[in-house]
């Protein structure tokens, strides 16, 4: 499944299902925009941001870097389990529009 969205007027995203899980590309961010959604997916990594989905129960881990080009995320899902690309992209979008209103990811 390969999904490219718009996360707002420059980024896109792209999320794809690998054999491991789940893999996210992320384009079109520089500056303060990347710096947010990096701070953003540490909340991720450490199980305390506030998507609104279950498939981080399914997280073994959760691997995040940046470059000049955007965000990689790789998302491992436990074994036995399938992580879904859809609800991925509900997450990505719900956490771009909760930076767009200069609200924190976290809720602590």
């Amino acid at each position: 499944v390969t999904n490219l969205q718009e996360l707002s007027e420059m980024a896109k995203y792209k999320v794809d299902k690998v054999d491991s899980g789940v893999k996210v590309e992320v384009t079109g961010v520089q500056g303060d925009q990347q710096v947010d959604l990096m701070e953003a997916f540490k909340a991720c990594q450490e199980g305390t941001c506030s998507c609104p989905t279950q498939e981080y129960r399914k997280l073994e881990s959760l691997d995040v870097s940046a470059d000049a080009d955007g965000i990689s995320l790789d998302l491992h899902a436990k074994a036995g389990t399938d992580i879904d690309p859809d609800e991925i992209k509900k997450c990505l979008d719900y956490t771009v529009a909760k930076l767009a209103d200069g609200e924190p990811d976290s809720d602590s």
